[in-house]
């Protein structure tokens, strides 16, 4: 009669390797954000890095080597920085500001960029965040004649001479300009809709509504 075969020591070593592999997998578990995160960093750093040499090959002319403006406006600054979305950044430098200076950058509007380095650029101009100094905006007094000759030459292809619509909706509208306040006018124009292709503009609303103002 054959005698039982012990596995005893099959089901120990099953056991064994079960924990192991248990031990193993909390230690995984343990250190993947860790992982995570020191990944993150150095995509980030190399997307900056990218991004400093096209900004300063590309960009640097007309918003300067800090980003503190000349030709185009200051980049580094603290109120746009955080008020400003990545993805504001990359659709203004992707598309160009029609009327402007600012060309389209990507190579699907006609540009040198893909959407890649686009990103690159961006990331480069947000890394200015943490240490961007406060730049205190010109004040202009409102003069209708030059907001006039402003809107003339910008806003009037897309809104219409005298206000009165097109592509865009109608500004010299009464009950539009008494149910929306300078503040968000300001903001419009100083910022732009993006998701509407309205692009951002230097000037103050007053001297937008102003020029409207004095149509009626």
């Amino acid at each position: 009669m054959r005698s039982k075969e012990n596995y005893r020591h099959y089901f120990l070593a099953a056991a064994v390797l079960i924990l192991v592999t248990i031990v193993v997998f909390q230690i995984y578990i343990w250190n993947e954000p860790n992982r995570i995160q020191s990944d993150e960093a150095a995509d980030k750093l190399a997307a900056e890095t990218a991004g400093q040499g096209l900004y300063f090959e590309n960009c640097s002319s007309c918003h300067g080597d800090n980003g503190h403006g000349g030709i185009g406006p200051a980049l580094n600054s603290r109120e746009l920085l955080e008020s400003t979305i990545d993805e504001v950044f990359f659709g203004l430098t992707k598309i160009g500001i029609p009327g402007m200076l600012m060309p389209a950058w990507s190579q699907s509007f006609g540009g040198p960029f893909t959407d890649e380095q686009v990103c690159q650029i961006v990331a480069f101009i947000r890394s200015w965040e943490g240490t961007a100094p406060i730049i205190e905006q010109e004040v202009h007094a409102p003069d209708p004649m030059r907001g006039a000759a402003i809107y003339d030459q910008t806003c009037f292809v897309c809104h219409g001479e005298d206000g009165l619509g097109g592509s865009a909706p109608a500004l010299n509208d009464p009950d539009r300009l008494k149910n929306l306040g300078d503040a968000w006018y300001r903001g419009v124009i100083n910022r732009g809709r993006p998701a509407k292709e309205c692009p951002p503009g230097e000037r103050c609303s007053l001297l937008l509504r102003s020029a409207m103002l004095s149509h009626f």
